[in-house]
């Protein structure tokens, strides 16, 4: 994230800017608020919608991208957007030929490996591979043929619930006492790139078994059935990147209820109690976050996706492949827990 820092005590404003930057931020530093409303024109431009068609605004952006021939600008942070935005790529259709290969758009994140020759040539495609959607307006080679590149991303959910909430309720019959709470997010997404780990396996050390899905790839010419491209061991570094880019089948919907709390209760009648020489005795069984309903795929906290501290980027979508630092944080669910209970009254 960027910030920009207005301070006239220069000794402070180093101090606020060391600081910052060590938390992860890119800072600017400013000494007066002319020098900062300089700064802040300097990233103004006049908007311009999908079409190249002037708005009559101003806009304000930091970072994102400029379409090549409409002159409009996407992602980044900007005024009047909400944090936290995940921009990826979106699946057209499935390639069923080499001919169709031969047709389809350059890739510029593509190796270009083929199976009918073994080789690789940059930007190609292969039969089975994922066909990309273009953008209106995005960028095109030398001979102005479309190609597909960082332009060709779309808003493909957001890391920040647009709705959080709890529901809870206490049940009482005779001696029982039941209590549930449950809690809810609705709204955002999660970049779950676990799921690209386990179809793109033996990448680095990912020697894990396969996942299952790898059944539903595409398989042959004219598999129209196949639910995803073909699959490919290493893909992300010799393969034509069908999976080791953001894309709509791994930046999942992850909206959630979770069942995060259940107790029951129950009070021993007190003609037994008074044998033991008690007033009351109450035993009992308390249980913690023991399912979630969601649709994200495999065993991933849904409630992952939000960078963990200001080192890895708040409201910024968080890869879910491993959680060896802050900037990955924990992508299993929190623990389940099951406590018995024995409560004794004199």
């Amino acid at each position: 994230m960027n910030l920009l820092v207005i301070e006239d005590d220069r000794k402070l404003n180093r101090m606020l800017c060391e600081i910052l930057e060590k938390e992860g931020y890119t800072v600017k530093a400013c000494t007066d608020g002319e020098e900062g409303a300089y700064y802040l024109q300097q990233n103004a431009y006049d908007e311009v919608d999908m079409y190249g068609n002037p708005t009559g605004r101003k806009a304000y952006r930091i970072g994102g991208y400029k379409m090549s021939e409409t002159g409009y600008r996407f992602g980044g942070t900007a005024v009047g957007e909400s944090l936290g935005r995940i921009y990826g790529y979106k699946i057209d259709h499935i390639i069923q030929t080499e001919a169709e290969a031969d047709a389809a758009y350059y890739d510029a994140l593509s190796k270009g490996h083929r199976v009918s020759d073994g080789q690789q040539i940059p930007g190609r495609k292969d039969a089975g591979d994922y066909e990309w959607c273009n953008r209106y307006g995005s960028a095109r080679d030398a001979d102005g043929r479309e190609i597909i590149n960082a332009e060709d991303m779309f808003y493909l959910g957001n890391v920040v619930p647009h709705s959080t909430g709890g529901i809870s309720n206490t049940f009482r019959y005779k001696r029982l006492t039941l209590s549930i709470y449950l809690d809810y997010a609705l709204g955002h997404s999660i970049y779950n790139y676990m799921k690209t780990r386990m179809i793109q396996n033996t990448i680095g050390q990912s020697n894990s078994a396969i996942a299952s899905y790898v059944y539903d790839c595409w398989k042959y010419p004219g598999d129209t059935n196949a639910k995803y491209a073909r699959y490919f061991p290493n893909d992300g570094d010799y393969g034509n990147a069908n999976w080791g880019r953001a894309s709509d089948f791994n930046v999942e919907k992850a909206d959630y209820l979770c069942l995060r709390d259940v107790s029951l209760y129950y009070d021993l009648p007190e003609r037994w109690v008074r044998k033991l020489h008690m007033k009351k005795l109450t035993v009992g069984i308390t249980c913690n976050t023991i399912a979630y309903w969601t649709g994200v795929t495999g065993a991933i906290n849904p409630e992952t996706g939000m960078g963990a501290t200001s080192s890895s980027g708040h409201y910024t979508s968080v890869s879910t492949a491993n959680s060896s630092s802050d900037s990955r944080p924990n992508i299993f669910p929190p623990t389940s827990k099951f406590l018995f209970n024995l409560k004794v009254t004199f």
